[in-house]
């Protein structure tokens, strides 16, 4: 053990997106990342500048992918003597290969999200794929997700008392389904409400193009879609009510949440 080595793991974990210990829910799947990093540092299998790279790709592909939930001793004793035989670089190449092909981005993956369990993997690896890439929250011109995450609850899109207000959508696990989840700043909380989308995001709409705000912040109308755009909102939802929200809002939300993580993946 030493701490540079820890210290150098600890920043190539968060370079990855995963800011806090809240976005990890492996703890296994932490721990053996730390083993590719120490593999990497003490092989000289790649450049020094290329192991925190490297590190934080494993850890993703094991968040998503559930490597080492299940039977972790198996798998962990295989991936060493496979990391052992082949390296870190090769054996990673063929397990993405086998475990990450189009199928798993395009159907898999949105699969994967189709759940009410806030701490899912694949939604903290969105969030994560939203804190690389700087994404601001939604309706803000200013704070982004890196800054909204654990300083602020996260949002349901369809709020979740309108839709408990439909016999058949009042319950958790529909109106708790992670793709309804965003986060923006508290005060645009509040002055939503419990407001229909086809109500907020057309006045949203309405006010960026009549007076060039939107919640009181400046943003125009194409800066609104593309504030959209970033949080894996289909810009349809302005003219969506409850009737949308299962077939057309959580559907399309789900496609788009899963291919920004592949980007996002495929950039580490």
């Amino acid at each position: 053990m030493r701490q540079y080595y820890f210290e150098q793991f600890v920043l190539a974990i968060k370079s990855a997106g995963f800011i806090s210990s809240k976005l990890i829910n492996s703890q296994n799947a932490l721990d053996f990342a730390y083993v590719v990093f120490l593999k990497l540092a003490l092989s000289g299998e790649v450049e020094k500048t290329e192991i925190k790279r490297y590190t934080a790709k494993w850890f993703v592909m094991s968040i998503l992918t559930g490597r080492y939930s299940g039977s972790p001793e198996t798998r962990m004793d295989a991936d060493i003597r496979n990391i052992n035989e082949k390296g870190v670089v090769k054996y990673l190449t063929e397990i993405e290969a086998a475990d990450l092909s189009p199928a798993f981005w395009e159907f898999a993956l949105p699969q994967r999200l189709e759940t009410p369990n806030s701490s899912a993997p694949a939604l903290s690896t969105y969030f994560a794929a939203q804190i690389v890439n700087g994404d601001k929250g939604l309706f803000s011109a200013t704070s982004t997700v890196r800054d909204l995450y654990g300083a602020s609850d996260v949002h349901h899109i369809f709020p979740k008392h309108y839709l408990q207000q439909q016999q058949a959508l009042n319950n958790r696990s529909i109106y708790n389904q992670v793709a309804n989840y965003t986060y923006l700043d508290t005060p645009i909380n509040i002055a939503v409400g419990d407001k229909a989308p086809n109500v907020y995001f057309k006045d949203a709409f309405e006010s960026a193009e009549s007076t060039g705000h939107v919640f009181g912040y400046p943003m125009t109308v194409s800066e609104l879609e593309k504030n959209l755009t970033q949080n894996c909102i289909p810009l349809g939802v302005k003219d969506w009510n409850y009737n949308d929200y299962q077939d057309k809002f959580l559907v399309q939300r789900r496609k788009m949440m899963a291919k920004k993580i592949e980007e996002y993946y495929k950039k580490l």
